[in-house]
């Protein structure tokens, strides 16, 4: 998902990740500043045959028993927490 930034968030974005273990999961986040996502984007791009995040990494996760969280809007950045039981 650090790869998509550099492809989607646009020029001038910057990203982090934070890493964190509470014990029972560990929990990545990482969070841009650029341009977003408009509603039902990552769907979209799935019927278009873009895998990317909205299967392929959700994919991978769900397999390890964990969960994908994404928050975005226009303008607003993107956030995409990864939670994987431990």
């Amino acid at each position: 998902t650090v790869d998509n930034v550099a492809r989607h968030a646009g020029p001038g974005a910057s990203a982090w990740v934070l890493v964190e273990d509470d014990g029972d999961r560990a929990i990545v986040t990482i969070r841009d500043d650029g341009v977003g996502m408009a509603a039902g984007r990552m769907e979209r791009a799935a019927t278009e045959g873009r895998l990317g995040l909205a299967v392929s990494v959700r994919g991978r996760i769900r397999e390890l028993g964990g969960t994908v969280t994404v928050t975005s809007r226009p303008g607003a950045g993107t956030e995409v927490e990864l939670r994987v039981p431990r």
